[in-house]
């Protein structure tokens, strides 16, 4: 017991260390290692479109607003809810609130792998054993965690997990760097960051800080050094390129954006954010469906995966990678940026974004690839341009000729 501790990697993901001399050979972290005994969860109950009815609400929200709907129900309800949340150093890390300005906290994306210490499980499991609802937020990894830790009380009526649609968990330690970076350029403590600004919309959002000493910098989201590397997949920990948990975590509603609603629901307005629920269980499907504040609709799961991958296929392992991560060890960020400058031309990055989606399109079979291809031809629309789509679609095809 507690012959296991968590110690960082050259990248700043924690990984397990055994101490030999408190081990006593028991077995059980690999009898409940959710690693070495994959969960085969996968139902499915429905998909839906979702988002607040509050236009404040909705503006302030990453996406459609929804876990904050389900937070704040599961709080009026006298419950707790767990997620991830900016620290007072802008480390992320998992916490508990009862308290409807404690979920404040956990709404919004953070693009860095948030870290759940033991007492956060003992925690949660402490919650059920008292008759407390539990919402746990989380990716499919951290909920497939807590499942494995809570044993037969994971099937508890009173708990439910929503996981994110997870494209891959950032560096810790290349977010510190990046903070660093940001502080020592301004010349400020960083007091307040966001990840996704609606603005000038959901679809096209931007990255914000704000400094003490009252600078304040707003940039569309690929001019960010940091979220550039993240979409272009390089500083994901090495787990993430082969996720076996993805809608297999045991998780009750999936959450994430709806990309390509308006393909889906033409006359929905969805400048301000949708949501993409999918109800992996009869729980989670009948907390959403009875949720209040929330306009809500029934659509094809089809529709939600041809936009996120991401529900499903892992993350495929960029070149170079390697290198990368060896920057990252090195801990000087300005050198690292001075090599991976991510200057590309939009032509570039939605021809790259047109690669992976056809790539995806023999993974989900023939209906989902029709499906896929009407998403990616509405980027038409969405100034990506013919020639885009054209040159994507050119590499892909010379690529599946080189395989026969």
């Amino acid at each position: 017991m507690g012959c296991i501790e968590m110690a960082e990697d050259a990248a700043g993901f924690l990984r397990p260390e055994v101490q030999d001399e408190r081990c006593s050979g028991c077995g059980r972290c690999e009898a409940v290692c959710p690693s070495l005994n994959p969960s085969t969860h996968d139902g499915l109950e429905g998909a839906y479109w979702a988002r607040d009815t509050s236009a404040a609400a909705l503006k302030a929200a990453s996406s459609g607003g929804v876990f904050g709907l389900l937070a704040s129900t599961t709080v009026d309800a006298g419950g707790a809810v767990y997620g991830a949340v900016f620290g007072d150093d802008w480390t992320v890390g998992h916490e508990r609130t009862c308290s409807l300005q404690g979920v404040a906290a956990l709404k919004k994306s953070k693009y860095a792998q948030s870290r759940v210490s033991p007492d956060v499980y003992r925690a949660a499991r402490k919650d059920l054993l008292d008759g407390r609802p539990v919402l746990f937020s989380g990716t499919a990894c951290q909920i497939a965690g807590l499942k494995a830790f809570l044993g037969k009380m994971s099937g508890s009526e009173l708990l439910t997990c929503a996981e994110v649609i997870c494209h891959g968990a950032p560096s810790p330690r290349l977010w510190a760097q990046y903070v660093a970076f940001l502080e020592s350029s301004h010349q400020s403590k960083l007091v307040s960051f966001s990840f996704r600004e609606k603005e000038p919309s959901w679809s096209s959002y931007s990255v914000r800080a704000v400094f003490e000493n009252g600078d304040k910098w707003q940039v569309p989201y690929l001019d960010c050094w940091f979220m550039a590397a993240f979409m272009h997949d390089l500083p994901l920990r090495d787990s993430c390129y082969s996720c076996p948990f993805k809608r297999r975590s045991g998780s009750d509603l999936v959450l994430g954006d709806f990309w390509g609603v308006g393909k889906v629901l033409p006359s929905l307005d969805a400048r301000d954010g949708v949501s993409a629920i999918v109800a992996n269980t009869a729980k989670g499907k009948s907390l959403l469906v009875g949720l209040s504040g929330c306009e809500l609709g029934e659509v094809d799961y089809r529709d939600v995966l041809a936009g996120n991958r991401s529900l499903e296929i892992p993350t495929p392992m960029p070149e170079g990678r390697a290198s990368f991560v060896e920057g990252i060890a090195l801990d000087d960020i300005s050198e690292l940026m001075r090599a991976w400058t991510f200057k590309k031309s939009k032509r570039q990055v939605w021809s790259g974004r047109a690669r992976k989606a056809l790539r995806a399109a023999g993974e989900i079979g023939p209906v989902g690839c029709f499906r896929l291809g009407i998403y990616m031809l509405s980027l038409l629309f969405r100034g990506a341009g013919k020639s885009f789509i054209k040159e994507g679609l050119k590499e892909r095809t010379a690529e599946l000729k080189s395989t026969r």
